[in-house]
């Protein structure tokens, strides 16, 4: 009878192995360039549509490439695709004196957002759709 129990146990343990918890996520990644040029420091997010339960992602744009893969890989659905891309260095935490002109000179440009509207708030980018069974997918973004 113990012995019985114990294989039983053994079996559901290895049959329960293969099979995944978590919706299926397939990895997206691709290129994303602006005016011929790759895109530097930016981030995409693949914003999930009405018609679908998928999670909303934001995946880094570094150097022109991007890569939602792992745990940022994208569920099954249908998305909007935001791009945004950054010029300038992220908000500077040291203090400047106001009357010393040489550390106003030499202060970091302000992190700004370059692309136009059409590209994110107001995307007019073809929607990604992700199917279920779906290879590991390509999908570079040439922006004008």
């Amino acid at each position: 009878m113990r012995l019985t129990t114990m294989g039983a146990g053994l079996t559901m343990l290895l049959l329960g192995c293969g099979s995944s918890s978590g919706p299926e996520l397939i990895n997206v990644k691709g290129t994303v360039t602006y005016q011929s040029e790759p895109i530097k420091d930016g981030v995409i997010k693949f914003v999930p549509t009405q018609d679908s339960k998928a999670p909303r992602r934001t995946v880094v744009v570094k150097d022109g490439e991007y890569n939602a893969s792992d745990r940022a890989a994208l569920g099954i659905g249908t998305y909007k695709v935001e791009i945004l891309a950054y010029i300038g260095e992220p908000a500077d935490t040291k203090i400047y004196p106001v009357s010393d002109a040489e550390s106003e000179k030499n202060r970091p440009k302000p992190r700004e957002q370059i692309l136009p509207e059409k590209y994110n708030e107001k995307s007019e980018l073809e929607e990604l759709i992700i199917e279920s069974g779906s290879a590991p997918i390509t999908k570079n973004f040439k922006l004008d």
